[in-house]
């Protein structure tokens, strides 16, 4: 197999299953849409070992804000996992869906320190949704291949 093509059937394989895992875990929070308890916990939890500025995120737009978070976090999961397991939009999603790693991440404080690596979701999934949103692995077997006929030059996909 020449190796142009292994690389692809890898980003292809990376962009599915990465798109298969947001995905399950937006499906898992479907509890969030009638409760906010769930995420309130979350926060709170957090809260204890998070740094100043964490506090302060927490204090000012996640709590306040904990009705609407309770809808997006778990809408963007599970729509930014299909459309990656797709491989619709994926240079969209794979940004959007960074910064919610990365907004997670600071809200429970683990953006600022090597604690960013202690859970391997955090580091892995970075990774994942780096390479698949650099490469445009949808191009490659998705529906961004039919997008790019159009307008290869679009950054959308």
């Amino acid at each position: 197999m020449h190796s142009e093509h292994r690389l692809k059937v890898s980003l292809i394989i990376l962009r599915i299953m990465t798109g298969l895992f947001l995905f399950s875990m937006g499906v898992g929070k479907l509890e969030w849409y009638t409760s906010t308890e769930p995420l309130n916990e979350r926060l709170d939890f957090y809260y204890q070992d998070a740094p100043a500025i964490s506090h302060w995120y927490q204090d000012t737009i996640a709590k306040p804000l904990v009705g609407l978070w309770s809808i997006l976090i778990p809408s963007c999961e599970i729509l930014g996992g299909l459309a990656l397991t797709l491989g619709l939009l994926t240079r969209l999603t794979g940004v959007a869906m960074i910064i919610m790693v990365l907004n997670l991440n600071f809200a429970n404080g683990n953006l600022f320190g090597l604690t960013l690596f202690n859970n391997p979701f955090n580091g892995l999934l970075l990774a994942a949704l780096f390479a698949v949103t650099f490469a445009a692995a949808g191009r490659s077997f998705g529906l961004d291949k039919h997008l790019a006929r159009n307008e290869p030059d679009n950054i959308l996909w």
